[in-house]
């Protein structure tokens, strides 16, 4: 039996839009928080902190969302997590500008962010899916 190998497998791209939603919510409002918590003790008494803070949280969103991701792709046994995660995080790179600009703190953003999440992690599972064969002859 042939089957065509680009027909979405819909459960693990459902799965791969969740995980790419809540990786990407959990380890900004980790990040919000710890920002917060630091600029709470520092923030009034140096000059520029908040923009330090700023940069920071953005850099460790960045670096740290694609390991969380693929930490939870391979919790639910996504095959090609690895790829998946490579995938979503060039997805999500190329979504970021439709976020567009403002204060990223507000709830309202960080929901846009959670659905950009969402997206990329959809289009990293599809795109990883890809590369598996389907023919259950061809996996040997």
């Amino acid at each position: 039996m042939r089957t065509n190998r680009f027909a979405p497998d819909w459960p693990r791209i459902g799965a791969g839009a969740a995980i790419g939603a809540v990786g990407t919510a959990v380890v900004g409002l980790a990040a919000y928080g710890a920002a917060g918590a630091v600029g709470s003790l520092a923030g009034g008494d140096t000059t520029g902190a908040n923009i330090g803070l700023g940069i920071a949280v953005l850099g460790l969103r960045l670096a740290a969302t694609p390991p969380a991701c693929w930490w939870l792709l391979r919790r639910a046994h996504v095959p090609r997590a690895g790829l998946a995660t490579v995938f979503g995080t060039v997805g999500y790179l190329l979504l970021a500008p439709v976020a567009g600009s403002g204060d990223p703190a507000t709830p309202v953003l960080g929901a846009v962010w959670a659905v950009l999440g969402g997206i990329a992690g959809a289009l990293g599972v599809y795109a990883a899916g890809l590369f598996i064969p389907r023919d259950p002859a061809a996996r040997a």
